[in-house]
Protein backbone atom coordinates (compact mmCIF):
# COMPACT_ATOMS: atom_id res chain seq x y z
CA UNK A 1 0.00 0.00 0.00
CA UNK A 2 2.82 2.33 1.03
CA UNK A 3 4.73 1.77 -2.68
CA UNK A 4 1.55 2.88 -4.30
CA UNK A 5 0.89 5.75 -2.74
CA UNK A 6 5.02 7.06 -2.84
CA UNK A 7 4.82 6.40 -6.63
CA UNK A 8 1.65 7.94 -7.39
CA UNK A 9 2.93 10.94 -5.74
CA UNK A 10 6.51 11.38 -6.76
CA UNK A 11 8.44 9.81 -9.57
CA UNK A 12 10.04 6.54 -7.82
CA UNK A 13 12.88 4.85 -9.79
CA UNK A 14 15.50 3.35 -7.96
CA UNK A 15 18.95 1.42 -9.16
CA UNK A 16 20.88 -0.42 -5.81
CA UNK A 17 24.09 -1.44 -6.81
CA UNK A 18 26.86 -2.62 -4.22
CA UNK A 19 30.39 -3.29 -5.12
CA UNK A 20 33.71 -2.77 -3.12
CA UNK A 21 35.94 -2.43 -5.86
CA UNK A 22 37.27 0.58 -6.23
CA UNK A 23 37.37 0.92 -9.76
CA UNK A 24 33.31 1.25 -9.26
CA UNK A 25 33.87 4.79 -7.60
CA UNK A 26 32.78 6.96 -11.14
CA UNK A 27 29.53 4.97 -10.99
CA UNK A 28 27.17 7.41 -9.15
CA UNK A 29 28.29 9.82 -11.63
CA UNK A 30 28.11 8.12 -14.36
CA UNK A 31 24.03 6.66 -13.90
CA UNK A 32 23.40 10.82 -13.14
CA UNK A 33 25.19 11.56 -16.55
CA UNK A 34 23.32 8.23 -18.31
CA UNK A 35 20.16 9.75 -17.36
CA UNK A 36 20.47 13.45 -17.52
CA UNK A 37 17.88 14.94 -15.31
CA UNK A 38 20.09 13.45 -12.20
CA UNK A 39 21.80 15.75 -9.72
CA UNK A 40 25.29 13.76 -8.37
CA UNK A 41 26.99 15.03 -5.84
CA UNK A 42 25.27 17.67 -5.44
CA UNK A 43 25.17 20.61 -2.74
CA UNK A 44 24.69 20.08 1.26
CA UNK A 45 21.07 21.50 2.80
CA UNK A 46 21.61 23.68 5.38
CA UNK A 47 19.68 24.83 8.40
CA UNK A 48 19.86 28.39 9.98
CA UNK A 49 22.05 26.97 12.79
CA UNK A 50 24.22 25.47 10.15
CA UNK A 51 23.13 21.63 10.78
CA UNK A 52 22.71 19.44 7.89
CA UNK A 53 19.08 18.92 6.49
CA UNK A 54 19.51 17.00 3.38
CA UNK A 55 21.12 17.29 -0.15
CA UNK A 56 20.08 18.43 -3.60
CA UNK A 57 21.74 14.93 -4.85
CA UNK A 58 19.45 12.41 -6.58
CA UNK A 59 21.99 10.10 -6.87
CA UNK A 60 23.78 8.31 -3.66
CA UNK A 61 26.47 6.14 -3.39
Amino acid sequence: MAREIVTGSIPVRTIIMHCFDPRAAGVAQAVADHFGDEVYPGELLLDATCKKMGSTATVFP
